[in-house]
């Protein structure tokens, strides 16, 4: 059977792709080319999403942040938003699961009828901190938040810009080319 429009891999947004190093635009389709998604260029944009209104104090500062982070590469689209606020509940999920386990232990009492300790089990929390830290980590993956992800992006840089100025100069030991003698 042969394969209909959902099927394959996502489309990759075109900047991710430069950024990456892997645009090709002979492999895009001159028929349809690339429809982008609505970009987001402010913080306000992304408070109004369903279901923002849900999250805690500690999740929505965690996506806020997340949101601030995928803005800085210019990458964040209106359709990454609802994955971001998954990544938020469940880093903040994760977060009081550790809570817990600090406060309560990696085991808990088991009782007997007689009110008797009759063994040990796990703390639930050992289970559903897994659990949240594998959803924590596969998304966070899909927007370059751990270091091995960053590394495969390649930002475009202004030459004048003061901040690579700064990062050039620790990069090269301090020495700022011909310019500091």
């Amino acid at each position: 059977m042969a394969g209909n429009k959902n099927s394959g891999r996502r489309q990759q947004p075109e900047e991710l792709a430069r950024l990456k190093g892997t645009l090709q635009p002979s492999r895009r389709n001159p028929v349809t080319g690339f429809q982008g998604a609505k970009k987001i260029t402010t913080i306000l944009t992304c408070c109004h999403l369903v279901g923002y209104e849900t999250l805690n104090e500690r999740s929505k500062k965690i996506y806020l942040s997340a949101c601030r982070q995928v803005m800085a590469f210019g990458l964040l689209q209106q359709s990454d938003l609802p994955e971001l606020l998954v990544y938020a509940k469940e880093f903040d999920n994760y977060l009081s699961c550790c809570a817990d386990i600090e406060k309560n232990g990696r085991y808990k009492l088991k009782y007997d009828d007689e009110g008797n300790v009759s063994g040990t089990i796990d703390n639930p929390s050992n289970f559903q901190k897994k659990v949240s830290w594998d959803i924590v980590k596969n998304v966070s993956a899909n927007f370059g938040f751990s270091p091995y992800d960053r590394q495969r992006l390649r930002a475009e840089v202004d030459p004048e810009d003061p901040t690579t100025k700064i990062v050039n100069i620790i990069m090269n030991g301090g020495d700022n080319g011909p310019e500091d003698q």
